[in-house]
């Protein structure tokens, strides 16, 4: 049957402030490693997080924002070669 693959459920705070923790929750149907950017509005990539590994099930992830320039941006989210979850933020300085 279809996979579920990966989905993200959550988000927050939105909006960032360079002091905030990104906190996100990622639902997965398999185990691995996932890569994460941030884009702007372009699809140019503005920097990467670092996030490691998810295992099946409902991952609570959280991580530093880097400095960027206010303004939307995209955060993309990919385990293996799965459809990409993008997650639209606004980020305010």
């Amino acid at each position: 049957g279809m996979r579920a693959g990966l989905v993200v459920t959550n988000a927050w705070p939105n909006p960032l402030h360079p002091a905030s923790t990104l906190q996100l929750e990622v639902l997965t149907d398999k185990d691995g490693p996932i890569t994460t950017g941030i884009y702007d509005l372009n699809g140019t990539l503005k920097a990467s997080l670092e996030l490691g590994n998810l295992s099946v099930g409902l991952n609570e992830l959280q991580t530093a924002v880097p400095n960027l320039p206010s303004g939307e941006y995209l955060i993309r989210i990919q385990q293996g070669t799965d459809n990409p979850e993008i997650v639209r933020i606004n980020y305010i300085k």
